[in-house]
């Protein structure tokens, strides 16, 4: 039963770096680092430069 696991589980692991290598995400350092609107819709608090009271937190 666990050879089918780690089958499903291999395949379901090339899927994802497929998806990875085909740009799927976004990650830390790629992209717009200041966009203006979040995936919401609402304005992005942190798309100035500016420091923000709850950096500190």
């Amino acid at each position: 039963m666990w050879v089918h696991t780690a089958d499903s589980e291999a395949e379901w692991t090339r899927g994802l770096v497929q998806r990875l290598e085909n740009g799927a995400c976004t990650f830390a350092g790629e992209g717009e680092p200041f966009s203006g609107i979040l995936v919401e819709g609402e304005p992005n608090p942190y798309a100035t430069r500016e420091r923000h009271p709850e950096d500190d937190l």
